[in-house]
């Protein structure tokens, strides 16, 4: 909370939204709202809209076929997270990124604004990355490393996980 007990305004910055992400941000929004004053998200493809103190932004987001578009695209979504993030900077107190260890760029515009930042790990996106055989999970793991040392907050399921997902090195955050 503020100095002046009002509750602070929080962004949640997810990849998650459309169809089953959907549910996800649901939930998400639904223990993020009564602690926010106003609550903002940015994500891709979600059917939410605006209510009351909620704030929908959509990203549009498109896979890929192949490596080369996959890392177009991401490149393209991580540009527009990161102008959203701008554009929202002076109303936001708290940046919480679900989902999104891999979003660098917005991270780094979270920073260069001063924003406090929240880490949501969604799970163990090294393993993921060897269970789908994905080049780019590769990068999307420095990526997270990166992130995880950006950030002013580091949450996760349960304490156990910290030794299995090597974030050792995070435990006071």
């Amino acid at each position: 909370m503020t100095m002046n007990n009002k509750l602070p305004n929080i962004c949640l910055v997810s990849t998650f939204g459309g169809g089953v992400g959907d549910t996800f941000l649901s939930g998400l929004v639904k223990i993020l709202c009564p602690l926010s004053d106003n609550l903002y998200t940015i994500s891709p493809g979600t059917n939410q809209r605006d209510r009351d103190n909620i704030y929908f932004y959509v990203v549009k987001y498109k896979r890929g076929e192949n490596i080369f578009t996959q890392v177009l695209n991401q490149v393209s979504l991580q540009l527009r997270m990161a102008y959203w993030l701008a554009r929202l900077a002076k109303k936001v107190n708290l940046w919480v990124f679900f989902g999104g260890e891999g979003l660098l760029l917005p991270m780094l515009t979270a920073k260069l604004f001063r924003g406090k930042v929240a880490l949501a790990l969604a799970g163990y996106l090294e393993k993921e990355g060897e269970l789908r055989k994905n080049v780019l999970y590769k990068p999307f793991s420095f990526l997270k490393r990166i992130n995880c040392r950006l950030s002013d907050r580091i949450v996760i399921y349960s304490p156990r996980l910290i030794k299995e997902w090597q974030l050792e090195r995070h435990k006071d955050k």
